[in-house]
């Protein structure tokens, strides 16, 4: 047999594929071992290890080898744990470490990993290789890095470990997710009570049963967004209209008014109320007429008044607004929602406003009311409105010759029967030249 010096000398000179067919012709593992550990082709050096089955010679290629892709296919074909778990801990290139962490099965050395891998992907994957409970916990409390606590936590069912977790860990986004996982209603408490992040506070508020503790923390959270949270989740009506009543932040005022329902509180929290805006809000939930009728005549902000009127259905209610109001939006807002005729032609008879009198003749189409208002309106406007819209020639005809009416209306009423028979001896009457005209 050659000198091994000999034989390396020999082989530096070889091509891959002479290579190749040497490793398939040689039976001595002990020599492939050697050959294989200053190869430098990895494709040679896997050739040479599918031949080799000897324990020590593949440890020493896991070993020793410089290449982390060779080191790694002799890590596969390694069967002892301890050698493994050496390699494991000591092995430079993270990829090698990965591999073993595959094979292994030892849960405290996995545990280890998670700790003292130097390679935060090597950490996170001995994570997810680790199932022991007890062991997990301790990972999730003690890792150094927030990364590996946060994914040994996903994995933790223990409720005092993640308590723990949830109001001690240095990261935030860890006691968050703790949160989330716990059940235990006393310590979600005390979490929203003493946890600085506001964010923290919220999500263990989402979970709060009680609602004393909640109207508490209600009371006395500065956070807006954790104060939210928790006004959604209570349910005393009684309780949120002190809160849309006095609370100093709006915005929370806005929300508690958007919760009550009660019509009795609907109520005298629109008459309480000073914040026009929230007050429209609660006027679209306000059922009774009579509240709706009060606050369409005497709120100050039009926009309020607008509101109610949208939600009044009393007719009879609707046409006294119409009537009465000072506001031409207002009383055109009330007339449009009326269909009663008996109530239109009273609004156009006793309107305070001209142009609702008007609006009101053009849905009137009894032509003998339009003929009443012709003759009675004190409005030139209302008069003409009203006779535009008359087409009896008999009624047009007793306008014209009755002298108590308007000369120019009588005159406007000549000319719609302009092409009746009728036409000149109504003119005559009124001593116009028809010769000139």
């Amino acid at each position: 047999m050659k000198p091994l010096f000999l034989v390396k000398l020999w082989w530096m000179f070889l091509k891959p594929t002479r290579k190749i067919k040497y490793i398939e012709n040689q039976d001595n593992e002990s020599r492939l071992v050697s050959m294989t550990l200053f190869e430098k082709t990895p494709f040679v050096c896997k050739t040479a290890i599918d031949k080799i089955s000897i324990q020590y010679g593949l440890t020493v290629l896991a070993q020793k080898h410089k290449i982390p892709e060779v080191r790694i296919c002799a890590v596969e074909k390694i069967t002892n744990e301890s050698v493994l778990n050496e390699i494991l801990k000591t092995d430079p290139h993270e990829s090698v470490r990965a591999a073993v962490l595959k094979i292994i099965s030892n849960q405290y050395v996995i545990a280890e990993r998670c700790q003292n891998d130097p390679s935060l992907w090597v950490r996170q994957l001995a994570v997810n290789k680790l199932e022991d409970q007890t062991l997990l916990e301790k990972v999730a409390l003690s890792a150094k890095t927030s990364d590996v606590r946060l994914s040994a936590l996903e994995k933790i069912t223990g409720q005092v470990s993640i308590a723990i977790i949830a109001s001690t860990d240095s990261d935030e986004k860890i006691r968050k997710m703790a949160v989330e996982k716990l059940t235990e209603q006393k310590i979600l408490e005390k979490i929203v009570k003493n946890e600085k992040n506001a964010l923290v506070r919220k999500t263990a508020a989402e979970k709060i049963l009680s609602q004393k503790f909640l109207a508490d923390v209600l009371l006395t959270d500065q956070d807006q967004d954790v104060r939210k949270t928790v006004l959604k989740k209570v349910v005393d009506e009684n309780f949120i209209y002190k809160i849309a009543l006095y609370d100093k932040d709006e915005k929370i005022r806005e929300m508690a008014a958007e919760k009550i329902n009660d019509q009795k509180l609907l109520v005298e929290f629109a008459r309480s109320t000073k914040d026009w805006q929230i007050k429209n809000h609660i006027i679209n939930k306000i059922d009774d007429q009579d509240i709706l009728i009060e606050i369409a005549k005497t709120d100050k902000m039009n926009q309020n008044r607008v509101s109610a009127l949208n939600r009044l259905r009393d007719q009879s209610l609707l046409a006294n607004i119409a009537i009465t109001d000072k506001e031409e939006n207002i009383s055109l807002m009330a007339l449009e929602k009326i269909k009663n005729p008996v109530l239109i032609l009273k609004i156009a008879q006793n309107a305070k406003l001209i142009k609702i009198r008007q609006a009101a003749v053009e849905k009137i189409y009894d032509e003998d009311m339009l003929y009443d208002i012709v003759k009675n309106d004190p409005s030139d406007q209302v008069q003409k409105a009203a006779l535009y819209k008359i087409s009896n020639g008999r009624l047009l005809e007793i306008l014209v010759i009755n002298e108590k009416v308007d000369y120019n209306l009588r005159i406007a009423a000549l000319e719609m029967l302009k092409e009746k028979p009728i036409y000149n001896v109504l003119a005559k009457k009124l001593g116009l030249n028809i010769e000139n005209k």
